[in-house]
């Protein structure tokens, strides 16, 4: 028992010591965090700065969990494969300090521990700024300068930024940059995306959103793509259903079918919006009370103060459904404190529609 704790303990320090210091490295070359969290399970203090989202959960976990904004200038290649290398050294580093400082069962543990953790930083974990590529495809295959110095793709890592802003909460600066980016020579549609999460968050434009992606559905072949629209149609087809522009079941049925991409492989954030999509479809069914626990879900998994205040609209959906006025009530202006713009914060879904007995 005791070589389990030693064999935790150190996991925990070495790997967590060479995080805060690759951050703190990463800092100083002018890649900002856009992220940091603690632990996993109910959140027990969240900080959604104007830079940096800091989350401590209540369970510990044996490593630090964090997201970088790059800057959107050239060399981004060359910033890549630095941390890609920083990242190498560090699994190595964490095998050496088993190797050297414990023996027996309790080196054993540690090994394996350290291993499943390495397959999963090396297979599992596909970074936005790093083309969603794996470490272990960027080490045989680094990233080139012809792809990524580039004035197109630069374009697209100013769009990240611009969405980070919104997902912060600031809606103007996303606007401005998103402005800036549309009259850059060459952009040609690249914050395509960025102007729809607008159009749908402050703007309430569900409907025109839907349609937008399902235009963008019918004429790609390209399977992330596809993914991506499917599942946004879906979700701004339910908020739609939700502020009483489209039935129900149309918004119902079109989620069923994005539902069916759950089989497909998904990175974090399409996960999250499969999830939603499924908790805005249960409560805009026949049984919204089944919605509760998934959209509370949502809540603590929610990583940015637009994400969280648009999940307590989403409880607040399920609870308005359930007769749950009241609660439901503060929650949603609970919603519309943390981001007064939410189209979402400021309508209810008061039982519009007759819904079958089963």
């Amino acid at each position: 028992m005791f070589g389990a704790v030693e064999a935790v303990a150190l996991i925990a320090a070495v790997s967590n010591g060479w995080t805060l210091l690759l951050i703190a490295v990463l800092r100083t070359a002018g890649i900002s965090v856009n992220s940091v969290s603690f632990g996993f399970g109910r959140p027990l203090y969240r900080r959604f700065g104007t830079r940096t989202y800091l989350d401590v959960r209540g369970v510990p976990f044996l490593g630090i969990r964090y997201s970088l904004v790059w800057p959107a200038r050239f060399g981004h290649a060359r910033r890549i494969r630095v941390w890609d290398l920083a990242q190498l050294v560090g699994l190595l580093v964490l095998t050496e300090a088993g190797i050297t400082l414990l023996s027996g069962s309790a080196e054993i543990l540690y090994l394996t521990l350290t291993a499943v953790g390495a397959a999963g930083s090396l297979f599992f974990l596909r970074p936005s700024g790093a083309g969603g590529r794996s470490l272990a495809y960027r080490l045989i295959r680094p990233l080139s300068a012809a792809e990524w110095d580039t004035d197109a793709a630069v374009l697209r890592l100013r769009v990240q930024g611009a969405r980070l802003m919104l997902l912060r909460g600031d809606l103007e600066g996303a606007q401005k940059e998103g402005l800036a980016i549309r009259r850059h020579p060459g952009a040609s549609g690249v914050d395509f995306y960025l102007g729809l999460e607008i159009r749908t968050f402050a703007r309430g434009e569900y409907l025109e959103a839907t349609s937008a992606c399902e235009q963008v559905v019918a004429q790609t072949a390209q399977n992330d793509i596809r993914k991506s629209f499917v599942l946004a149609a879906a979700d701004f087809a339910l908020r739609a259903a939700e502020a009483g522009l489209l039935s129900a079941e149309d918004a119902r049925a079109r989620a069923k079918q994005a539902l069916d991409l759950q089989g497909m492989p998904l990175n974090q954030d399409l996960q999250l919006r499969m999830d939603q999509v499924d908790a805005m479809r249960i409560a805009l069914g026949p049984h919204p009370e089944k919605a509760l626990r998934p959209a509370r879900s949502l809540v603590k998994r929610s990583a940015s103060v637009l994400s969280l205040a648009d999940a307590y609209c989403t409880l607040a959906l399920a609870q308005e459904r359930s007769g749950f006025t009241e609660q439901a009530t503060v929650i949603r202006a609970r919603a519309g404190l943390l981001v007064p713009w939410l189209a979402r914060a400021h309508h209810s879904a008061s039982d519009p529609f007759d819904f079958p007995s089963s």
